[in-house]
């Protein structure tokens, strides 16, 4: 289906309404492409009949958990999750947000970094969109057929402790986390910017600021400076950067883009 600007800023408005989220404020090409595998997949002809299902709360949450980037893999990124562990040893307890979940795969990853790095006291809260998400998220279970993927990032980040001692197969050849590892979790449904008022010592935001425009990625980084205590860290992705934002925070780790708030 072919879209023009003025009906993606219609759907865009359309979505926010039924979803919660500011979709008007995503990037264009990334909003408009986004759409498109979503009308290819639920075989949308006409906008009025998009609208109808964003009426429907079970298939405006489809919507939702489509419109997300899937991580894919444990670890990404093997010498950001090196660096973190460096920083999270020194720590005796640690409280951190995940604003943006679309699936497991993050969380996994830092509840093992956290066991590696012998932080025993700590407090995780995570954003997701879709009850879909939250439900995926919450089985604590990776997809088998990333198993190389997963083990070869594992095996990258420079430690003596083995996979299988955080991960074992299911009764459904899903390799699942420890369910000892599974404490002071928190997985909420919503927008990461209402409603929003804590404080934390790390916020993990890793490639998502390049879904978003302009204005949005100024109001999402303006509020992680807000809600980070003192010395408080945020890490976003490796190809990305603060760019008119960066009075806000001061280089911790530039390789890895990890900052500390002013």
């Amino acid at each position: 289906m072919f879209l023009t600007i003025n009906d993606i800023k219609e759907v865009g408005v359309k979505m926010e309404t039924a979803i919660g989220v500011e979709y008007s404020a995503y990037a264009l090409s990334y909003f408009r492409r986004r759409l498109n595998e979503i009308f290819d997949k639920m075989r949308v002809i006409k906008l009025p009949d998009f609208y109808t299902m964003l009426g429907d709360a079970q298939k405006a949450d489809v919507v939702a958990n489509m419109m997300e980037v899937r991580t894919t893999e444990l670890f990404r990124d093997p010498s950001f999750w090196r660096a973190l562990r460096k920083n999270l040893a020194e720590k005796e307890s640690v409280k951190i947000w995940l604003p943006m979940l679309p699936d497991g795969y993050e969380l996994y990853s830092l509840l093992v970094i956290l066991k590696i790095a012998n932080v025993n006291n700590f407090e995780i809260v995570c954003n997701v969109l879709s009850d879909g998400v939250k439900q995926e998220v919450e089985t604590y279970r990776v997809t088998s057929k990333l198993d190389e993927i997963n083990m070869s990032n594992f095996e990258r980040l420079e430690t003596k402790r083995e996979f299988t001692e955080f991960f074992s197969k299911d009764d459904e050849g899903y390799e699942k986390l420890d369910t000892s590892l599974i404490k002071n979790v928190t997985i909420r449904k919503g927008w990461f910017l209402k409603n929003q008022s804590e404080k934390y010592d790390l916020i993990i935001f890793r490639n998502i600021l390049w879904q978003y425009g302009f204005k949005l990625n100024e109001r999402a980084l303006e509020h992680f400076a807000n809600s980070l205590n003192s010395k408080g860290l945020m890490a976003i992705g490796i190809k990305e950067s603060l760019l008119y934002m960066a009075s806000k925070f001061k280089e911790f780790d530039q390789n890895e883009r990890i900052y500390i708030v002013k």
